[in-house]
């Protein structure tokens, strides 16, 4: 070969690669809000920042007197851009699992799949389940997952799961891949916790036999604050929106939020134990009071 053919050779060669590579990394974002809906903000952030999947909470289950129950479905109110996967996403509270209930993967399933259908959500390859099981429920949870999984392999669709740090050290759930929840690390309702969002020196325990774990894992990290209201050395409650909890004398409102670096410190610690976890990277959670929480540059910083 002709060495100038042979050196563009190379240089294409070096060219796709990094194409390539650059292909591997997927930008995502969780939508935790009861109602879909663009805003300028939203949009300018998807498109500056190459937005390839949203993980969108469809609805949460709760336990009632009745057994578990479909609560807070989001509505949408906007349509999703076609060019953007969407990963629905169901919170389960922990309490639904205490029971086994053979009828409930089959109502999930439905009401998800009715769901895509009726809102004609595009791209819906996978479903997620997010639930903080625990021992007590394990047995339970994953023979839920087992059921759920069959019925959207039946469909041509996969299943994941979040997992928490602390849940690393348990068995691993029956389903295609997870997500690794890194965030809320520390106990929110302790006034001596720096920042119970997230402090990398509570990450790195959970990582040290992380490498060992057998699923598949993408990497969520935490972009939302919180307002914590403590009476003296008592916790009150996480205030949602101004007012919620009037403010007395001798009580204190605190703001928790990851700084950018504290972000970075712990995407790196991830990248130490699971190389392979960051080749998604996912914020949670898409909302416009977030957005403001953190600049562009910040943005395109937690998302390299």
């Amino acid at each position: 070969m002709h060495p100038k053919l042979y050196i563009c050779f190379l240089c294409l060669l070096a060219l796709s690669c990094s194409t390539a590579t650059e292909q591997e990394r997927i930008h995502s974002a969780y939508y935790w809000t009861t109602s879909f809906q663009w805003s300028e903000k939203k949009t300018d952030f998807i498109r500056d920042n190459y937005i390839r999947r949203l993980y969108i909470r469809f609805f949460d289950v709760v336990m009632t007197d009745n057994g578990p129950m479909p609560n807070a479905t989001i509505e949408f109110q906007d349509t999703v851009p076609k060019d953007i996967e969407v990963v629905p996403t169901v919170f389960i509270m922990n309490e639904c699992m205490a029971v086994r209930k053979d009828e409930l993967p089959h109502r999930v399933v439905d009401r998800i799949l009715k769901m895509c259908s009726t809102h004609e959500l595009p791209n819906v390859r996978e479903i997620q389940i997010d639930c903080d099981w625990t021992a007590r429920t394990q047995d339970n949870y994953f023979h839920f997952l087992e059921e759920v999984g069959g019925l959207l392999k039946a469909k041509g669709k996969q299943l994941s799961v979040t997992i928490r740090l602390h849940q690393l050290s348990m068995m691993t759930p029956p389903v295609d891949r997870g997500i690794l929840m890194v965030y809320n690390t520390g106990d929110v309702t302790d006034p001596e916790c720096s920042n119970p969002i997230l402090d990398v020196k509570d990450v790195r325990p959970y990582l040290r036999s992380a490498g060992n774990y057998p699923l598949q894992l993408s990497a969520a990290y935490p972009v939302f604050s919180w307002n914590v209201l403590f009476r003296g050395k008592h916790f009150v409650g996480i205030q949602h929106f101004d007012g919620e909890y009037p403010t007395m004398p001798g009580e204190t409102l605190v703001n928790y939020r990851a700084e950018t670096y504290e972000i970075l410190q712990a995407k790196q610690a991830v990248e130490d134990a699971l190389p392979a976890a960051n080749r998604e990277v996912i914020l949670y959670d898409l909302s416009d009071k977030n957005l403001d929480n953190y600049s562009a540059a910040d943005f395109k910083k937690l998302y390299e």
